[in-house]
C-alpha cells in the first residue's frame, strides 16, 4: 500500500520592531495642546508604518534606569537609550513652525546608530489639521530602504547536441580509427612476418627457416578507402548539421516587491 501525506507549514507573522521617540524638538509659537497633537500624528505616522511605537511611560522609566541620557541627543546617548528601552530603532527629529509653515524633520536610526532612512518636509501655509496630516504621512513614510541583492547571473542555457553533429562526431572518430590502421598495414606490406628463426637437426646442423612476408597492401587500401568514406560520410553530417535552423534560448531573473520572477525568451 502506497501512503501519501503533505505537510504545510504557516510562518507565523514577523514581529513589528519597536521604536522609541527619543528626541522631537518643536520651536515657534504652539499652544501645549497643539504640540500634544503634533506628538500623536508623529506616533500615528510610525504605527501606520508598521512600527511599534514605545509609549511615554516606557521611555520615562528607561530614563530612571539610565538619567544621565536625559536631554542627550548625541548618537551615542541615543544606541544607549534603545538598548535600555528595548527598541529596535529610535527616532530623533524636530519641527519648526514659521506663520503658518511648518517645516519637520525625521531620522530612524537603528541600534548600531547609523542612520536607516530621513524625511525632511514641509507644509507651506498650512492651518493645524493640514500640519498634522503632513506630519503623520511623512512618519508613515519613514522607512529603512529595503536591500535589494543583485539577481543570480541566469544559468548556463545547455543546448542538446543534434542527431547529425551526434553521428558526425561518431562517424568522424570511426573513420579516423579505420584509416589510420589501413596506413598501418600499407606500411608493413612486404615485411617479414617475425625474427629469423633457425632449426637444429639431431646431427647438430643447424638450419636458418625460411621467412614469411606479410602481403597486408590490399587490406591496407580498403580499410584506407574504407576510412575516407566514413570521414567523407562525417563531412555530410556536419554539413546537414549547419543547415538545420537554430533555436536562441534566453533566460533572466527581475527582481519584483513579491520576489524573483524568472522569464525567457526563445
Amino acid at each position: 500500500m502506497l501512503l501519501a501525506f503533505g505537510l504545510t507549514v504557516l510562518a507565523s507573522p514577523a514581529r513589528a520592531e519597536k521604536v522609541a521617540i527619543a528626541s522631537f524638538k518643536m520651536s515657534g509659537e504652539l499652544a501645549d495642546t497643539a504640540r500634544a497633537a503634533l506628538r500623536a500624528s508623529l506616533a500615528g505616522g510610525l504605527a501606520a508604518a508598521g512600527y511599534d511605537v514605545l509609549t511615554d511611560e516606557t521611555l520615562a522609566k528607561a530614563m530612571k534606569e539610565a538619567p544621565g541620557l536625559g536631554g542627550c541627543e548625541t548618537t551615542a546617548c541615543l544606541k544607549r537609550l534603545a538598548s535600555v528601552a528595548g527598541a529596535d530603532r529610535v527616532l530623533r527629529g524636530s519641527l519648526e513652525v514659521l506663520g503658518s509653515s511648518y517645516h519637520f524633520s525625521m531620522e530612524l536610526l537603528g541600534p548600531d546608530g547609523n542612520t536607516v532612512a530621513r524625511i525632511d518636509d514641509d507644509c507651506q501655509v498650512c492651518n493645524a489639521k493640514e500640519a498634522n496630516d503632513s506630519l503623520s504621512t511623512a512618519a508613515a513614510n519613514l522607512k529603512p530602504k529595503p536591500i535589494i541583492k543583485p539577481p543570480p547571473p541566469p544559468p548556463p542555457v545547455r543546448q542538446k547536441m543534434s542527431l547529425f553533429k551526434t553521428l558526425g562526431i561518431a562517424t568522424a572518430v570511426a573513420g579516423g580509427a579505420v584509416l589510420i590502421t589501413g596506413i598501418a598495414l600499407v606500411a608493413v606490406d612486404g615485411n617479414f612476418s617475425g625474427p629469423p628463426r633457425t632449426k637444429l637437426d639431431p646431427s647438430g646442423t643447424q638450419t636458418i627457416l625460411e621467412r614469411q612476408r606479410l602481403h597486408t597492401l590490399g587490406g591496407g587500401i580498403s580499410l584506407m578507402l574504407v576510412g575516407a568514406g566514413l570521414a567523407g560520410a562525417a563531412g555530410v553530417l556536419f554539413w546537414k548539421d549547419s543547415r538545420r535552423p537554430k533555436v536562441d534560448v534566453s533566460a533572466w531573473l527581475d527582481p519584483t516587491s513579491a520576489g524573483l520572477s524568472a522569464a525567457g525568451a526563445f
